[in-house]
């Protein structure tokens, strides 16, 4: 088995294929290992979790979450979050970003709001790719 959904909050686990740090975004691979979720052209990783736990090593067994609060987080920059902000999956993989994506073929997709300057509500929502035109292009 390559990845599992742990609980009914919506926890998975799956296979590190990369070093996690804790509150990194991951995304779970075709393979159903997790690698850094990525909002950058070309890339196209959503994600589908944190490392809210911890962080974690190659080839250990990962728990993502999917809901709930966590504490300890900061922007792509490592700066402290704006409390009340929507917060985005960065083109820094791994990272979130109150700056929405927007260069074509860009993944747009909100991660969670801020309730504090270290603290996030996560809400992973569906993610989009941008087109040229600007508009949104699909669904991933």
């Amino acid at each position: 088995m390559a990845w599992k959904n742990k609980d009914a909050r919506g926890s998975w686990e799956a296979i590190a294929s990369v070093e996690v740090e804790e509150n990194e975004l991951m995304h779970i691979n075709t393979d159903g290992k997790t690698l850094l979720a990525d909002a950058s052209s070309g890339t196209v990783r959503e994600s589908h979790g944190f490392a809210a736990l911890r962080g974690y090593q190659v080839n250990e067994r990962a728990t993502l979450v999917r809901s709930g609060k966590i504490a300890g987080v900061t922007d792509e920059a490592g700066d402290p979050l704006t409390t009340g902000s929507i917060y985005y999956l960065s083109k820094t993989a791994g990272k979130v970003t109150a700056t929405k994506p927007s260069g074509d073929g860009d993944v747009v997709q909100v991660v969670g709001v801020a309730a504090g300057s270290n603290e996030l509500n996560i809400s992973i929502g569906p993610a989009f790719v941008v087109a040229s035109s600007g508009s949104f292009l699909q669904a991933l």
